[in-house]
């Protein structure tokens, strides 16, 4: 069962092995409301993650984890690694961190929230 409070909350970088976790996240609706729009095969994500996974693109993913059990990914990056995006969004500097929920029990319970605060992220990235 998990606790209505996020006590311990970890995090792992992504790899390989986490595809078919995160396959199964993107599928989830609460995710693909926001996240992901449309369905997506194994072989795409191991073709939009790999390269974060390698250290092929600057991008840093992790999974949270909670009670030794994955429950959210998070991924963060400099703007400025990102012309296009920084182009879009009207920054130049500064970082931008992405966070969903795949595991759908952790919604509406605090750990989006507890995730961000712990969340392995540097100033000197900025």
């Amino acid at each position: 069962m998990i606790s209505s409070v996020p006590q311990e909350i970890t995090f792992r970088p992504v790899g390989e092995q986490d595809f078919p976790i995160l396959a199964a996240w993107l599928a989830e609706p609460h995710v693909r409301r926001f996240y992901q729009k449309t369905p997506v095969t194994l072989e795409e994500i191991a073709r939009e993650y790999g390269p974060c996974v390698r250290g092929e693109e600057p991008s840093i993913c992790h999974l949270a984890i909670n009670a030794g059990t994955p429950f959210a990914y998070l991924q963060c990056y400099r703007n400025a690694d990102y012309p296009e995006w920084r182009n879009m969004i009207g920054v130049q500097g500064g970082i931008s961190v992405d966070l969903y929920i795949g595991e759908s029990r952790y919604l509406r319970k605090g750990f989006g929230r507890a995730a961000l605060k712990r969340a392995p992220i540097s100033p000197m990235m900025c």
